[in-house]
């Protein structure tokens, strides 16, 4: 019976490397996390910048009204300087994130076959 794990590999007649791929399965958990990381930063990212897209506003007076978000989720209210939150509708904040995570998907796929292409 081998002693150490390279008498093993030798006894078997496997190469060091291929023996060291087959056995190291932590880099592709890492890298399947390492890709969930990435892709979440990119989506909230995304989701920031959609949000912050003006959608419209409304100016009377002292009394400025802002609906902010591709959707409309949020709006706010302005009287001289002080700001409140008028209005969250939360079915809107939900589509409003689907759209972020639908964006960062198509657009991990133009890049990943670009990728590919290159």
């Amino acid at each position: 019976m081998p002693d150490s794990g390279l008498e093993l590999l030798h006894a078997l007649g496997l190469p060091f490397s291929e023996a060291v791929a087959q056995e190291n399965v932590m880099p592709e958990r890492s890298e399947t996390f390492r890709d969930c990381a990435s892709f979440t930063v990119v989506a909230v990212l995304i989701f920031i910048g959609m949000s912050l897209a003006l959608e419209g506003w409304v100016a009377t007076g002292p009394n400025q009204w802002a609906s902010l978000g591709l959707t409309g989720w949020l709006e706010l209210h302005r009287y001289m300087d002080t700001w409140s939150i008028e209005h969250v509708d939360f079915a809107r904040l939900i589509i409003e994130g689907a759209l972020a995570i639908l964006v960062t998907w198509l657009l991990l796929k133009v890049l990943h076959g670009s990728r590919k292409s290159a």
